[in-house]
């Protein structure tokens, strides 16, 4: 169907026991940066938000199986022409307004390649081109929140996400 390709999470599978359901971690050494950065306090926080300021960004996730609780580390999957829209469907990911974290933007994926960050209030809003869509959010450091949102998007289609701290 078309010679671009598009990410996707749908054929996913632990390396371990081949189940397909995971609990999204955050991004490589996001963990580690947390912790060291984390020790700065605020100006430390400021200092790394604005250092992920870069979009579309492809790096390697983790996830944690819900089958043998076994971690690992994957890149997205390339979508197979079944999995893709006639036409982009447009997401608007909204993050609500809060006092904690006012200060840091938040990291916004698209079926495991960073789309945008997002800062308080702010509205970010991107196309996808794949059927089965999953969306996640870290913190500045990487460490995903808890929860992810899944969607099958609509070619043409509009998707609207609220999320501050978690999906809602």
């Amino acid at each position: 169907m078309s010679d671009v390709q598009y990410p996707s999470v749908k054929n996913l599978k632990c390396p371990e026991c081949g189940a397909d359901e995971f609990r999204i971690l955050g991004t490589k050494g996001s963990l580690g940066a947390a912790l060291s950065v984390g020790m700065l306090g605020a100006v430390g926080n400021m200092a790394m938000s604005s250092a992920s300021k870069k979009d579309f960004e492809l790096k390697p996730v983790k996830y944690q199986c819900m089958k043998c609780k076994k971690k690992f580390e994957a890149l997205p999957l390339v979508a197979a022409d079944d999995e893709l829209l006639s036409e982009p469907c447009v997401v608007e990911i909204t993050r609500l307004s809060s006092f904690v974290g006012m200060a840091v933007s938040q990291q916004v994926y698209l079926n495991g390649v960073k789309v945008g960050n997002l800062k308080n209030g702010a509205t970010l809003t991107f196309n996808t081109y794949t059927k089965e869509n999953t969306v996640f959010v870290t913190d500045q450091y990487g460490v995903a929140f808890k929860g992810d949102y899944k969607f099958t998007a609509v070619p043409g289609g509009k998707e609207e996400i609220k999320f501050n701290r978690k999906f809602l």
